[in-house]
């Protein structure tokens, strides 16, 4: 199912440009500002885009290359369109140079060889990493530095989403659309 909601992540993604490009604007905040504003009529598909965080968990359990293609291209456009990705792995070397270049963002906590830490870093750093908590943060905008992250506790994470799951939201469930393989039913 990986695979298929992958593909389905993809087709919203480029419904999301197409939507953006019809009205006109280049950025997904400044679309669903003139979707509030009604400046964008939902006769003509225009609807309120929000937010997708896509969080795989384990992406060597999800492995092959179709799969590879797929989180590539998301990574690399999707952003732009307010789908955004958490990639999370034990196995850093299982990283292709088409992931390492379409994931520009990366958070490495410490790795056992100086293999790893270049696998996931593109540098050497977090196979001397001390203490708890403690990982280097790299973006295309700086080097990668070293920070440490905080202990949360289950409260907080209680807190956090009681807080969230106060928020108002959609009247109806968000789908993404369907993707079916060559050769199924639709």
């Amino acid at each position: 199912d990986a695979l298929r909601a992958l593909k389905s992540l993809n087709i919203e993604m480029n419904d999301r440009f197409d939507l953006m490009k019809s009205a006109r604007v280049r950025s997904f905040v400044d679309y669903n500002e003139a979707f509030c504003l009604r400046k964008l009529d939902p006769q003509y598909g225009h609807r309120y885009l929000p937010y997708i965080i896509v969080a795989v968990f384990e992406l060597n359990g999800l492995w092959d290359r179709e799969i590879e293609g797929e989180l590539c291209r998301l990574s690399h456009l999707a952003h732009t369109v307010g789908i955004h990705m958490v990639i999370h792995t034990n196995q850093p070397l299982i990283y292709t140079p088409e992931i390492q270049a379409n994931i520009p963002t990366r958070l490495a906590f410490k790795v056992s060889r100086l293999a790893e830490s270049n696998a996931i870093l593109g540098e050497s750093g977090a196979q001397n990493l001390k203490q708890i908590g403690e990982s280097i943060y790299k973006s295309p905008f700086e080097e990668g530095k070293r920070i440490k992250c905080l202990s949360v506790s289950d409260d907080d994470i209680e807190n956090v989403v009681g807080f969230i799951s106060q928020q108002r939201g959609f009247l109806y469930m968000f789908e993404l659309p369907e993707y079916y393989f060559d050769g199924e039913e639709k």
